[in-house]
């Protein structure tokens, strides 16, 4: 039985392995050729002002992935103990602080990315409209990113890794096809690439919550029934100590 157990568990890292990996050689692929197809549609103005766009989000989310890194680490420790009343009380405190971390980090940021794209970044005055609508849709989609967390945290902590990558390049994928239609859609190529691309990111977040929801009774528990203050105060110090190292 210990031998068969093993095995299983072999089997289980190299296949998790596997995905990961194939998951970054496909999305390098899709990369490659779709950086390429956007910086033909959009010029190259457009194409690094929606990179800088990025770097906002990315700045805007960096506390959001140290939570997430909290989250997994804490749900993984009570899938291996087996335990389902600690994964409950885990994952309803981690998703009412990233609900309420969501609310507050979108209604900070918008203030902040938007006084940044008028007033700060060196922006020409015929794209700052679109620059804002394209943070805008940019900001929607964190925001269920965020929400997300814990459940693909679940996900993770649940060794469903050829799922997630399968996600993942789900994602790429749809951002090669976006990329690829620019060349044969004449608009604003700026607003219309942030709203499809954000739209799809949107959608592959929800799904992985209602996929996460189906696949396991902890995260459709009553949220403030299973909320636990020591538990809150255990994924904000881990996230703290993150983030001074």
């Amino acid at each position: 039985m210990g031998e068969s157990r093993t095995h299983i568990f072999s089997r289980q890292i190299v296949g998790n392995t596997i995905a990961i990996y194939g998951r970054s050689l496909v999305s390098v692929f899709f990369v490659l050729f779709s950086s390429r197809w956007l910086l033909n549609s959009l010029g190259q103005t457009d194409f690094g002002l929606y990179s800088v766009i990025g770097s906002i989000i990315i700045v805007i989310t960096f506390f959001n992935n140290v939570l997430a890194s909290s989250d997994c680490r804490f749900f993984a420790f009570a899938v291996g103990r087996n335990d389902n009343q600690e994964i409950k009380q885990w994952f309803s405190t981690a998703f009412l602080i990233q609900l309420v971390f969501a609310f507050i980090i979108v209604a900070i940021g918008f203030v902040l990315g938007e006084y940044a794209i008028v007033f700060v970044l060196s922006i020409p005055v015929d794209r700052i409209i679109a620059c804002r609508w394209a943070f805008r849709f940019s900001l929607f989609s964190t925001f269920f990113c965020i929400i997300s967390t814990p459940f693909i945290s679940m996900l993770t902590a649940r060794q469903y890794m050829a799922e997630m990558a399968f996600w993942g390049v789900l994602q790429s994928l749809s951002g090669f096809i976006i990329a690829w239609s620019l060349r044969f859609i004449p608009v604003n190529g700026l607003v219309f690439y942030s709203l499809l691309y954000n739209i799809c990111i949107t959608l592959l977040q929800i799904a992985q919550i209602i996929r996460a929801r189906i696949l396991f009774m902890e995260c459709r528990v009553g949220l403030l029934q299973y909320f636990k203050t020591d538990k809150m105060k255990c994924l904000l110090s881990f996230a703290f100590w993150n983030v001074f190292g």
